[in-house]
Order: C-alpha cells, then sequence, then structure tokens
C-alpha cells in the first residue's frame, strides 16, 4: 500500500510557526505552546474616497477567541498561518496586475481597485482585535 503524499509543503517560515509544545511549566498559563506564533490576522477592507471618506471592513476577524479551550487554539493558531502564507502570495502577486495599481508594503497591500475606491489587505497584530469599524 502506498502512502498519499503532500504535492506542495508550505515554506520553512509557515512551518516555523506551526511548532507547538505542551506547557511544562507550572506557572505557564497556556495549555500549549507557540514560540514562534506571530498573532496576526488578516484584515480585508474596501475604502471609498468619495469625498466622505467612507470606510467598509469585512468581518474577518474574531475578536472572541476561547483561549481555554485546545481546540479553538488549535483552530486559531492554523488560520493565523493559513492567512499569512496567503497574503505572502498575494505580496508576490500585487507587483504583475495587469490592470491595477499596487502598493506594498510589510504589513499591507493597497491595490487601487476602481476610481475612487482602494482594497487594503493588512495583517494585523493583536488579539484579533476589532473586527467592524
Amino acid at each position: 500500500m502506498e502512502t498519499a503524499q503532500c504535492q506542495r509543503t508550505a515554506p520553512a517560515i509557515f512551518r516555523r510557526q506551526a511548532i507547538a509544545h505542551m506547557a511544562t511549566n507550572v506557572h505557564e498559563s497556556d495549555n500549549i505552546i507557540f514560540p514562534y506564533r506571530r498573532h496576526t490576522r488578516l484584515r480585508i477592507s474596501i475604502m471609498s474616497t468619495d469625498g466622505n471618506r467612507v470606510e467598509h471592513q469585512s468581518p474577518n476577524i474574531n475578536s472572541s477567541q476561547d483561549e481555554s479551550n485546545l481546540n479553538a487554539i488549535l483552530h486559531g493558531a492554523q488560520q493565523e498561518i493559513i492567512e499569512q502564507e496567503i497574503f505572502s502570495l498575494l505580496v508576490k502577486e500585487a507587483a504583475s496586475l495587469p490592470t491595477a495599481s499596487a502598493r506594498v508594503s510589510e504589513m499591507a497591500v493597497f491595490i487601487d481597485a476602481a476610481p475612487g475606491m482602494e482594497l487594503q489587505l493588512e495583517l494585523v497584530r493583536g488579539k484579533f482585535v476589532g473586527a467592524i469599524h
């Protein structure tokens, strides 16, 4: 019987962030420790610059994560790594957009989607700060 092999593995930086170990010290408050976890999430926003400067944000960031539930902690860490990998691919692709101009920084990509509209893709740090403003 042959085992199925993954066709593509994540880059080393993402695999390193997925490393975790069980807490060994009695004084550690977490059950599981992710020493390389960055606590970032991908926030997607559309900014309208029609004079009123109206901001619409997608509610893709969950601000209420149960830190005592091991399954929720693992799910949150997995979601962070997936979003970081997606963001790294977006950064690579932003330079080759044929019809839109894009500005790229370490933690954000700004794309002029249409006249008066900007798409913002940002990695935000923190314990899943503000979902909707």
